[in-house]
């Protein structure tokens, strides 16, 4: 290019737009050819599909006459089937040579089955002419096939605008094939005189096809074909056919009533013999329940159809068995009576079941011709829109081609035009340019022959020399302001923290920066005339090869990379290392400008960043977050290679204890070597993370048997479970209850499988802990009943959906009323009235107890209030869940008691507390303590459920109980078993021994009562004395008579 001349230079920088500009030309044009292509192909694709459609039509009527053929053996229809099987023939000559004329219908043919389609046409028809059904189907089969192959030549049109003006096609050609099957559906069912719901219910499934087909092609269809798709709905609305569907509809409802009704008089005869025979009223009552259903049928069925004579006839026969049975209790009649009333009933019920078949032979009301030729009629409309459609469709293609021709070359013609216009210009332009750049030369000429190389000082006319004046002016004034840029750059390259390298363009260093001999330790003379490439570890890595680097620059204009390179002591460091390039006056590449970072102290800080936020600080097992990472990395390798994955979660038993007994560094060191007896007892390519606390998970990447998954799960609890020694002293044991989910059968998210794992562990849990268990959708449904039942807990609470009921303590001996019992009912507003039993294990788990505890408190002394108002002092006793008596809780327990008694006015022996055993087997001092604190506001102590634990006598005398009370298991084996006899009178006797009262609990029989008077029992409760009821429903009567007195007896120690 340098030894071109200027104007030589300007029009080959014209030419080179002109080109591309020609280029786009041919572009544009090429495309208008292929659309004029794709266009001819569509027409091809109509005309064929128009050619199979033909095929599918013939086959349709020749299946039509067919099916008409098995019911009417009539010889005119046989020979409008054997014309027909010839129009066939026919169309299979030209179906025939299309696939052999084309490749691409040849090949859908075979892979649509269609190929020897007239050899399986040939087969039915023997078939058929032997009458055998039994492949008439394959009419249907062939159809389908067809349509199939229409479909696959219209999905090969290219041009998506024009495959849009074909979507109509298809579901027109199924719209025919569905009235088709309806019509011959129809016959079937009429031929059969079967109108049962089941047959009706296939018919109308293909009308509704149709329907939906329709609303498509109302969509799909073009405007101008729209009114002859309107014939059709009017057709199927206005016409015969729709009269004769819902006289079909009609029909059945008429034929499921008599076939009720049939098996009613068959029942009657049954039950009037049994009567006539036995007198017996079962049998009178049966005969006039099924009396009242067969009048109500023949009811129903002479409303539709009152007109036939027979149901008369049955009338009269019901009301003949009526007046007759009805007559049997008046008078007596001896055994040759009876033997002449079955004799006539039997002939009775025979002309009755008769009367019943007239009435069903009598019951179709339908021309079949009526169906035919009208079904027949709307399908002929319809292959006319698809012809019509075919052949408009045709002709809008054709127009389309002429008009995108006509379209091209005029295009061309314009293009061509500009095209000369434009080189003209271009060559006057050209011309002008370079006069005016002689005149410049010149003047260049004349100043430097002057040696002054100062600014020009030049004034012309032409704009172009003007402007070149100004930039060289402007270029000298910059010199200076370079300069000094220059100054700057080079402070900056010395000072600069990273390193600098400079190399010429052969990557041959010419200059290095303080920083880089400080990161190397190499100075100038060390690498003067040497790569950058030789200081790199991978100098051989392809990705940092020479020829790599120089693409990238020249593509992007830089490149960096993080590489590792060797200083003077061949140490090794990261650096992240940067190249731009520096071109010169001819924009050719002289220098690389390297900058050099070193990466080592940040990569220290990232590694532990990632390690931090990755595992576990404590087990160095991957955390939460690594953990459900890798778990989804696994799933999407199961999903991909289809392969079996297993999730283990895994909990500890009771690990609080551990905690709370040998202390938190204790339980850190014993997560330690759980973690460890994981890791060892896994495969290598299985994962071990802990997800927190005393929770792990452990991922089985691929397992080929479910059980692999159990056997795993049973080893890991039994190493678990073996001792541990912690702070080398202690002796440590833990069990732990294993989850197991599986994916894919399971899930296939991670979300799901963690948390079926979870309900998984969980059920293992309430199995005993210490075992494993797989998930199954019932634990799904279970812990979803579970939490439901939760939730509407917490809402009942926020409600005041709970209520108080009160069961009365009784005082055996004088039955008068001392006492009663507070007990929890649930108001629910779905379910009604709910017992505890239903929620009380629940409330305990999850620690709602404690609020219902409350609860009770303040209801029960408001009520007692309210009670002492009306002069009734008796005392109310409250159930107390031992979570109340924990840490934490205890003191706002005793808390509360005291303020509602304060609150309300109330002493507190008028308020009793019954606890269970199982308070004292934890935190036995707090327990203790708090029961005392109790006793000394006033309230009493029952302990309930006594002989049920471990009715240890160390609670009776370690803690204050004024109250024992009896279970009512013993209670209710007083008749049968002499032990429990035995036991309840021990207790009653230890119990004055230790001056303690006792209440029997249970008591729903009069011996029971008696039994307990006898022994010294003082006070009892249950069912025979009176059911827990609310405070409205209690006899107030009976609860006055304990008055004050009677309470303070009761209350005293």
């Amino acid at each position: 290019m340098r030894t071109l001349s200027v104007k030589a230079k300007l029009i080959i920088s014209l030419a080179i737009p002109t080109l591309f500009v020609c280029v786009i030309i041919a572009m544009y044009i090429a495309q208008h050819i292929k659309s004029a292509r794709d266009a001819d192909a569509a027409i091809v694709v109509v005309q064929q599909s128009m050619l199979i459609n033909a095929l599918v039509h013939e086959i349709q009527a020749e299946r039509g006459l067919s099916a008409s053929l098995f019911t009417s053996k009539d010889e005119g229809l046989k020979q409008r089937l054997d014309a027909q099987r010839q129009q066939t023939d026919q169309q299979f000559i030209l179906f025939n040579q299309l696939i052999a004329d084309n490749k691409a219908v040849k090949r859908l043919a075979q892979q649509h089955n269609v190929i020897n389609l007239q050899h399986h046409i040939t087969s039915i028809r023997h078939a058929i002419d032997a009458d055998n059904r039994d492949q008439f189907n394959n009419y249907t089969q062939a159809v389908a096939s067809n349509l199939n192959v229409i479909s696959a030549l219209q999905e090969a049109v290219s041009d998506s605008e024009l495959l849009l003006n074909l979507e109509f096609y298809i579901p027109l050609i199924w719209f025919k094939e569905f009235a088709s099957l309806e019509r011959g559906s129809f016959h079937g069912i009429y031929n059969a005189k079967d109108f049962n719901q089941v047959a009706l219910a296939r018919l109308f499934g293909l009308r509704d096809k149709q329907e939906l087909i329709f609303l498509q092609l109302q969509r799909l269809i073009p405007g101008a074909l729209k009114d002859d798709l309107s014939k059709i709905a009017a057709y199927g609305r206005d016409s015969k056919l729709s009269q004769i569907m819902n006289q079909a509809k009609f029909e059945s409802k008429k034929q499921d009533l008599l076939n009720e009704g049939r098996s009613y008089f068959g029942l009657i005869n049954h039950y009037f013999k049994g009567y006539l025979l036995r007198r017996d009223q079962v049998y009178y009552q049966q005969f006039m329940a099924v009396y009242q259903d067969a009048f109500s049928m023949l009811s129903a069925y002479k409303q539709m159809d009152y007109a036939n004579p027979q149901i008369a006839v049955l009338f009269d026969t019901l009301e003949r068995y009526r007046l007759v049975i009805e007559g049997l209790d008046k008078v007596v009649i001896d055994k040759d009576e009876i033997s002449g009333i079955d004799a006539t009933f039997l002939v009775l019920e025979d002309s009755a079941i008769e009367s019943m078949d007239l009435v069903r032979d009598d019951i179709l009301h339908i021309r079949f011709t009526d169906w035919w030729e009208g079904s027949t009629q709307r399908i002929d409309i319809i292959e006319g829109i698809i012809d019509s459609t075919s052949n408009q469709y045709i002709s809008t293609l054709e127009g389309l081609q002429r008009k995108k021709q006509q379209q091209l070359w005029l295009e061309i013609t314009l293009i061509l035009t500009i095209l000369l216009v434009g080189v003209g210009l271009a060559y006057r332009t050209v011309n002008q340019v370079i006069q005016e750049l002689r005149m410049f030369t010149d003047k260049m000429k004349s100043l430097n022959s002057s040696g002054c190389h100062k600014k020009l000082d030049i004034h012309t006319d032409s704009h172009l020399v003007t402007d070149v004046v100004d930039t060289f002016n402007d270029i000298v004034t910059s010199i200076d302001v370079t300069q000094h840029e220059h100054l700057l750059s080079s402070a900056f390259f010395n000072s600069a923290g990273e390193g600098m390298v400079v190399s010429d363009k052969h990557n041959n260093i010419e200059m290095i920066n303080p920083a880089f001999t400080r990161m190397t330790g190499f100075s100038k003379q060390d690498v003067l005339s040497k790569s950058i490439l030789y200081f790199l570890v991978d100098k051989y890595d392809q990705k940092i090869a020479h020829k790599t680097i120089m693409r990238t620059l020249i593509a992007k204009g830089c490149w960096e990379s993080e590489v590792k390179i060797t200083d003077k002591n061949n140490d090794t460091s990261s650096v992240f290392i940067s190249v731009a390039v520096v071109k010169d006056k001819d924009a050719n590449i002289s220098h690389y400008i390297y900058l050099l970072k070193n990466l080592d102290k940040w990569k220290r800080y990232e590694d532990e960043i990632w390690v931090k936020a990755n595992f576990d600080s404590l087990t160095n097992l991957p955390n939460r977050e690594m953990g459900l990472e890798k778990l989804k990395q696994v799933v999407e390798h199961s999903k991909r290679y289809r392969i079996m994955a297993a999730v283990m979660f895994i909990d500890l038993d009771n690990f609080k204890l551990i905690n709370d007994s040998l202390g938190h560094s204790a339980g850190d060191e014993l997560l330690c070597h759980v973690s460890e007896r994981l890791r060892k007892n896994v495969r290598a390519t299985d994962i071990v993370c802990r997800l927190g606390g005393d929770e792990f998970v452990v991922i089985l990447s691929e397992i080929k048997y479910v059980n692999e998954a159990k056997v795993l799960a049973d080893k890991l609890i039994a190493e678990i479970s073996k001792p541990y020694l912690l702070q080398e002293k202690h002796d440590g044991v833990i069990s732990a209850s294993i989850g197991i989910t599986l994916t894919p059968d399971d899930a296939s998210d991670v979300e799901t499988l963690v948390k079926n794992a979870d309900t998984a562990m969980y059920h293992a849990k309430e199995l005993g802990r210490n075992n494993s268990q797989f998930y199954t959708p019932e634990l799904n449904k279970k812990v979803t009943a579970r939490m439901a039942l939760e939730q509407a807990l917490y809402r009942g609470l926020m409600r005041d959906e709970f209520i108080s009921y009160y069961q009365p303590i009784f005082e055996i001996d004088s039955k008068k009323v001392i006492g009663v019992e507070a007990l929890i009912r649930w108001n629910h507003p779905e379910k009604g009235l709910v017992y505890p039993g239903d929620f009380i294990d629940l409330a305990e788990e999850v620690g709602v107890v404690i609020d219902f505890g409350n609860l009770m408190i303040t209801q029960t002394v408001l009520q007692l209030q309210a009670w002492q108002a009306a002069g009734i002092y008796i005392h109310a006793a409250i159930n107390i869940s031992s979570k109340q008596f924990a840490p934490g809780h205890a003191e706002r327990l005793v808390e509360l008691v005291a303020s509602e008694l304060q609150k309300y006015n109330i002493p507190g022996e008028y308020l009793h507390i019954e606890i269970t055993e199982r308070v004292f087997m934890e935190n036995t001092e707090l327990v203790a303590d708090t029961l005392q604190k109790l006793r000394n506001l006033g309230v009493r102590i029952h302990l309930d459920d006594f002989g049920t634990g471990y009715s240890s006598l160390k609670y009776l005398i370690n803690f204050p109980v004024d109250y024992l009370k009896i279970d009512r298991s013993f209670i209710a084996r007083i008749g049968d078993n002499d032990n429990a006899r035995k036991v309840i009178k021990s207790i009653v006797a230890m119990t004055k021994e230790l001056e303690l009262k006792v209440v029997a609990e249970g008591i729903e029989e009069q011996s029971e009562c008696e039994f307990l008077a006898q022994l010294g029992c003082e006070y009892g409760q249950g069912f025979w004395f009176a059911r827990p009821v609310a405070v409205d429903e209690l006899s107030l009567p009976s609860i006055k008579s304990g008055h004050k007195a009677n309470a303070d007896k009761a209350n005293a120690i």
